[in-house]
């Protein structure tokens, strides 16, 4: 079966070094089952020409909002891919076909497209180089990355516990920050960002635990990401901001 990785998130690329000693942002220990509906059912997910009118359509109407024309939209075939900024050479937001079998209507498809933006405009992809370059100075410091004694598999070992643990935790705080910011833009945009991510994360979150959906160490959980888009969305519905 296919298992498909979630990128909603600004981890790419990865810092150099991250992805050999924190693995590729995944926590592949979920059990396998096969795969759920697939993509064109007209209860379960878009037609691929709606899907293409509508991404091109609303990645216009976000990026001019947001102020962030110089921002490219590129659309890729992958059915293992879902989302990701990217920051070099130029800030582009990819959108890969694995998107189509989560998303079911406009809303949703204008959440994810406005959570990379968000990491974009709040410059997310220097503060990940930021967050593994202070994790691994703490590292390089440490009595433990001096052992002479230590095999490379204990050194990854001991690296990947006080390495990983605080930059996924700095990771983790990206991604909620590009939620709010993506509730904010759907909202001025016309749309309800509580029904633009609720079935959408609630979905992803049940293929996690169905093991159907490699879970992200780099993502809060879904269902904390919906409660707080929730709280926000009343937040903006009452006048706030």
């Amino acid at each position: 079966m296919i298992r498909f990785l979630l990128l909603l998130t600004v981890l790419s690329p990865a810092p150099a070094g991250a992805q050999w000693v924190c693995g590729d942002y995944r926590r592949p220990d979920a059990p396998t089952v096969p795969p759920g509906p697939s993509f064109g059912d007209p209860q379960t997910g878009y037609h691929d020409e709606n899907f293409r009118a509508d991404l091109v359509a609303l990645f216009r109407l976000l990026s001019i909002r947001a102020g962030l024309t110089h921002v490219k939209l590129d659309y890729r075939i992958d059915e293992r891919a879902i989302a990701r900024a990217v920051d070099q050479p130029r800030p582009i937001v990819q959108i890969s076909t694995g998107l189509r079998r989560f998303v079911r209507n406009r809303e949703q498809l204008a959440f994810v497209l406005a959570h990379e933006l968000g990491h974009v405009a709040l410059g997310h992809h220097d503060r990940l180089r930021a967050l593994w370059r202070d994790a691994k100075w703490s590292w390089d410091r440490s009595p433990e990355s001096r052992d002479p004694y230590a095999t490379p598999e204990e050194w990854k070992r001991r690296a990947h516990a006080s390495l990983c643990g605080p930059f996924f935790a700095g990771v983790r705080d990206l991604e909620r920050e590009a939620d709010a910011y993506a509730a904010r833009l759907v909202h001025e945009a016309g749309f309800d960002p509580e029904h633009g991510a609720m079935v959408f994360l609630q979905e992803i979150d049940l293929l996690w635990a169905a093991g159907e959906l490699d879970a992200p160490s780099s993502h809060p959980s879904m269902q904390e990401r919906a409660d707080s888009v929730r709280r926000l969305s009343d937040e903006l519905k009452g006048g706030g901001r």
